[in-house]
Order: structure tokens, then sequence, then C-alpha cells
């Protein structure tokens, strides 16, 4: 089953959530998100940003809780540092991907 976010216009409506550590990058972020809903009006696109410390604390505890975002912009050092319990963060991308 391909994810919502791959089906076209007639998909169901969702929110995807990313939490980065890098404030530079949200313009990209936002203009990316914006051309996207174009094309998807039904997906919101939600970013948040905090300090890499801030970001590396709340990802392990809300990855704990359960209550992780759907993606997680934060480095490769921290999701290496996290790998163990990042690693479902990335499986679903890798086993859709073409």
């Amino acid at each position: 089953m391909a994810p919502a976010f791959a089906t076209g216009k007639d998909e169901a409506a969702a929110t995807i959530t990313m939490w980065t550590g890098y404030a530079e990058r949200l313009p990209v972020y936002n203009a990316a998100a914006a051309d996207y809903s174009k094309e998807h009006p039904n997906i919101k696109l939600e970013f948040s940003y905090f300090t890499l410390r801030e970001a590396e604390q709340k990802l392990q505890v809300s990855m704990s809780a359960g209550t992780a975002p759907d993606i997680s912009g934060l480095g490769s050092t921290l999701t290496q540092r996290n790998a163990s319990q990042a690693s479902w963060i990335l499986s679903p991308l890798h086993t859709t991907a073409g």
C-alpha cells in the first residue's frame, strides 16, 4: 500500500510533521511544502525548529513515548547516536522507495 502522501489529489487528509535542528533550512522546507501542497491539497506539512541539543533530547523522549515526528531532520550525527531507536523512522521511507 502506498503512503498517503504518494497517492495524488484524491488522498485522505493527513498531517506530516518534521522536526529540524537547523533554522536556516526552514525557508527551503516551507517553500517545498507550498509547492507540494499545490499537488496534494489534503496533506499538511508542519515543521518545528529546536536547537540541536533540544531536538536531540526531545527526539529521545518522543521516540520512547511513541510520539516522534514523521520526519526528523537533525543531521547524521544525531541519527547515528540514536540509531537503535531511529531505524524505525527510516524503514518506511526505505521500503516504499522505488
